[in-house]
């Protein structure tokens, strides 16, 4: 008996499952990789903070709503309502910092 860990390309996965059906036993385990570039290669070390801040890179946002913080979480698999976590870790790494109270509170990337 062995264990086979494969990184198979999104348009490739239903094929790879496919192949993989009658001959592996139990369900195959399919988590998806935000953290890939299309070389395969990792783009970043896969801490939140270090891929918000290629996100900002890539993105290059004048301002950030809660709501794209929540948008941006979504996209890495992880829970929209962490977002005051993920200000607070990027304000203390100085990606961001706050403008403005309450409801019309954004947020500006702080370009390094």
């Amino acid at each position: 008996m062995f264990k086979i860990e494969v990184m198979v390309d999104d348009n490739k996965l239903a094929q790879a499952l496919y192949a993989l059906t009658g001959i592996a036993r139990g369900q195959p385990a399919v988590v998806p990789v935000v953290n890939m570039k299309p070389n395969g290669e990792a783009a970043t070390n896969g801490r939140m903070i270090d891929l918000f801040a290629e996100w900002l890179k890539r993105e290059k946002p004048e301002s950030l709503k809660a709501n794209d913080l929540r948008d941006f979480l979504k996209s890495i698999g992880k829970a929209p309502s962490s977002y005051q976590h993920l200000v607070r870790e990027a304000i203390k790494a100085h990606l961001i910092t706050k403008r403005g109270k309450g409801s019309g509170m954004t947020y500006h990337w702080r370009k390094a």
